[in-house]
C-alpha cells in the first residue's frame, strides 16, 4: 500500500520540479557602451560610468517573433519551415503542459481518497 503512494509522491515532486526549472533557466544579461563608445554584453549589471545602459531578453516568447513575409505577400521557404516549428513546438509544449496538469489532477484526487 505504501508503494502507490511513493509512486506518486515522486510524480507529483518531478512534475514540481519541472514547473518550476522552465523559470530557473532565465538569467539576466546587461548591454552597455562604455566611454570609448565599445559595446559590451555581460551577465553582471554595467558600472556606473557606462553611457547606455540596457537588459537583454534572452528568455521566452518575447525573443520567438514569427518572421515577416517577403516583398509581394509571399514568405521565404525558409522562414515559412521556421514558423512551422515554432508552431510544432508549442503545441507540444502545451500539450506536455495538459498532460502534466491531468497528472497533478489525478494525484489530488488519489491524495484526497486516501485521507
Amino acid at each position: 500500500m505504501k508503494m502507490p503512494f511513493a509512486k506518486l509522491g515522486s510524480a507529483a515532486a518531478a512534475l514540481a520540479l519541472a514547473v518550476s526549472a522552465q523559470s530557473s533557466f532565465a538569467q539576466n544579461f546587461y548591454k552597455w557602451v562604455d566611454a570609448k563608445g565599445s559595446t559590451h554584453y555581460t551577465a553582471t549589471p554595467p558600472p556606473k560610468s557606462a553611457k547606455k545602459k540596457g537588459k537583454v531578453e534572452t528568455y521566452g516568447w518575447k525573443n520567438s517573433a514569427a518572421p515577416a513575409p517577403a516583398a509581394g505577400g509571399q514568405a521565404h521557404p525558409e522562414a515559412k519551415a521556421a514558423a512551422q516549428e515554432a508552431q510544432q513546438a508549442a503545441a507540444e509544449k502545451e500539450q506536455v503542459h495538459q498532460e502534466a496538469q491531468a497528472a497533478l489532477r489525478q494525484g489530488q484526487a488519489l491524495s484526497s481518497e486516501a485521507k
